[in-house]
Parts: C-alpha cells; structure tokens; sequence
C-alpha cells in the first residue's frame, strides 16, 4: 500500500521523532526498532515501520501509536498482537531442531 509522501505534513525524521517520545530514546532506538524490532513474549519480533525518501529515515506518528499497541497488546494477551513477524527464519528453525536432535543423541 503505497503512502503519498508529498501530501503528508506529519512525517517526522527519526531525532525529531526520538524528541516527542517519553524519556527521549535516542534516534538510533528507533532505528533498532525498525531494523531489528523488539521480541516479544510469543516468540515473535514487532518492528516499527518507517519510510525512506531519500537519505532522509521517515516515520509517521500513527506507526509509533502502532508499534507501541502492538507491544501493549503483546504483554497484555500475546496471541494478539499486531505486524508480527517470526523471531527465527526457516533455516534458523531447522538448524535448531538438528542441534536438539543431536544433543538428545549426545545425551546431553
């Protein structure tokens, strides 16, 4: 779903948007959050989303809102939550499903 930049005056760049947030995170906070996300306690990662124009890093305070919902929700009743995505990718699932056949093989 494509967002017009142009006609959006509530866009913030990630330092402006830091400043606005309690307790003043810094700007790469929001940047981990984006990239990296936060797990939470279902296994699952939520990621703030944001938006790129240019060498500008855009976020709108509504995914804020959004990003915080969903960590709200997540600790509230965690099969709920919103934008999730899983903590491990297929192949890191795999890897650890053979590193636990083995170690139960080990005896370990």
């Amino acid at each position: 779903m494509a967002t017009q930049i142009l006609d959006r005056d509530d866009l913030l760049t990630l330092t402006q948007a830091a400043k606005r947030l309690p307790g003043r995170p810094h700007r790469s906070t929001l940047w981990r959050w984006a990239q990296k996300g936060i797990e939470l306690p279902n296994g699952c990662r939520a990621y703030l989303q944001v938006r790129r124009l240019g060498r500008w890093t855009l976020v709108a305070p509504e995914d804020i809102d959004a990003f915080s919902e969903a960590l709200t929700a997540a600790h509230e009743q965690p099969q709920q939550s919103l934008r999730l995505r899983p903590a491990r990718t297929p192949r890191q699932s795999t890897r650890a499903q053979r590193a636990e056949a083995e170690a139960q093989r080990l005896g370990i």
